[in-house]
Order: structure tokens, then sequence, then C-alpha cells
């Protein structure tokens, strides 16, 4: 393609629409200084202006310019590009430190993009964890799971999360839920059992019954190996134990 493209845009310099396209190529191949050069072309024709707007300041995060590319996302109030241009505004803004910000022009955009709700609950929580902000991002879903209960993508995070804050009952409940509504769910089903083994050493028949058929669903997995490694180590069966933890391992 970047060759053809390259031939179209040499015989027909006019063509913005090949340009544009070329420019694409050379953004996604990481050759940012060509793309930059086509796209600033590009910045002077009024139709493909705020496209070459949004390229241009993603050029500049790929570079490590990020004051410079927060500036420019946050120029693009209108056209096509703006929800992309609001994302990627909060996206330099975490990569400043900035999370405050990042935060509140978060929830402008929920507000502002309710079908992209859940996208951004889920960047928000992620960005709370990697923060080793537990309690506000386990707030976060909750909050999320009321406006949208039947997303098992915060369902499955919160559980996760409240294993680590030590809230069994909402951890067991949200992947039991998930359950109820997938029973073949191999993350969940794989989840619930590792968490019951961990927890729970009164359980552990009942561990491995959703470990055994997280593994029936995904049988080379690592994660779901290692699971029903630990869960037969648990029982006391260590011979047993040997062979999954060496594939899991392996």
């Amino acid at each position: 393609a970047e060759r053809e493209l390259t031939k179209v845009v040499s015989k027909d310099p006019g063509n913005d629409d090949a340009r544009f396209a070329l420019a694409s190529v050379w953004l996604e191949l990481g050759d940012l200084v060509k793309a930059r050069k086509e796209f600033e072309l590009l910045s002077a024709d009024q139709r493909w202006r705020p496209q070459a707007a949004f390229s241009l300041a993603l050029i500049d995060a790929r570079e490590g310019r990020t004051e410079a590319a927060l500036r420019e996302f946050d120029r693009i109030n209108e056209g096509p590009m703006l929800f992309d241009a609001r994302f990627n505004a909060i996206s330099a803004l975490i990569v400043l430190g900035r999370t405050a910000e990042a935060r509140e022009r978060l929830a402008w955009a929920r507000a502002e993009f309710p079908k992209e709700r859940l996208r951004l609950f889920l960047i928000e929580a992620e960005m709370l964890i990697k923060l080793r902000q537990p309690e506000p991002a386990f707030d976060l879903l909750t909050d999320a799971i009321k406006q949208m209960p039947d997303q098992p993508e915060l369902l499955y995070t919160r559980g996760l999360l409240a294993e680590q804050l030590h809230r069994l009952d909402v951890m067991e409940s949200d992947l039991k839920s998930l359950l109820d509504k997938n029973p073949e769910d191999a993350a969940a089903l794989n989840a619930l059992g590792f968490s019951l083994t961990v927890h729970y050493p009164d359980r552990l028949d009942e561990a491995e019954g959703f470990i055994r058929r997280a593994l029936a669903k995904r049988p080379g997995d690592p994660a779901i190996l290692d699971s029903y490694g630990w869960v037969l180590f648990r029982k006391g069966k260590v011979q047993d134990a040997v062979t999954p933890l060496k594939k899991a391992y392996g």
C-alpha cells in the first residue's frame, strides 16, 4: 500500500485523499517524520484539517511532546475527531501526572459521550488502580455498576479489586453474578475458584469444581493451570499438583 500510494501522490500531488491515506500508513508504521510532513500539508485543506490536526497531535504524543499534544488535542472542539481528541487529551493528562484533572475530564466525557461510558469508567478505574488508589477505584466501579448493571467488564474488574481489598463477599457476589449470566466464562470461573482456594480452606472442593470447569474451556491456559495446581496442593495432593504447575510455568 505504501509504495502504490507514494506513486499516486508523486503523479498527482493534488490528490489529498491519497496523501491522507499515505500519511496514515506512515503514522501506523511509525515513520513519524514523513507522516508529520504530509499531515502538515493536509492541514491547509479545510476538508482534511480536523483529521490532520488530530494526527499531528498524535505524532507529538508519540514523540514525547506530551504538553504540546495536549494543547493540540484541546484545540479540537468539533467534528468527527472530537471524542478521540477528548480521549487522547485525557491520556496525555495521565502521562503528565495530572490525575485530578484527568478524572474531572473523564466525568465530563461520560456526560458528553454517554455511549462511551463503559470504556471511560474502565480507563479511570485502571488509572486509579495503577496509582495504588484501590478504594476510590472500587467506589467508582460501584457507581458504574449502578448505572450499567449488565456490563460484565465492570463486575469482573470490581470483583478482582474487591478481593485485593478483602471484601470477599463482594468478590464472590460479582463473580457469581457474571456466571449467572454466562456459566461458561472461563476467566470468572478461574478467578472465583482461585479466590476460594486462597481465602476459604474449608471450600476447596467447591474451588476445584470452578477451576476444573475453567480448565475444560481453556485447557492450556497458564493462569488456570496454576490455579489448578494450587488447589490440588492446598488439598494435600502434592504429587498431583506438580504436573499442572509444570505446564503453567514450562
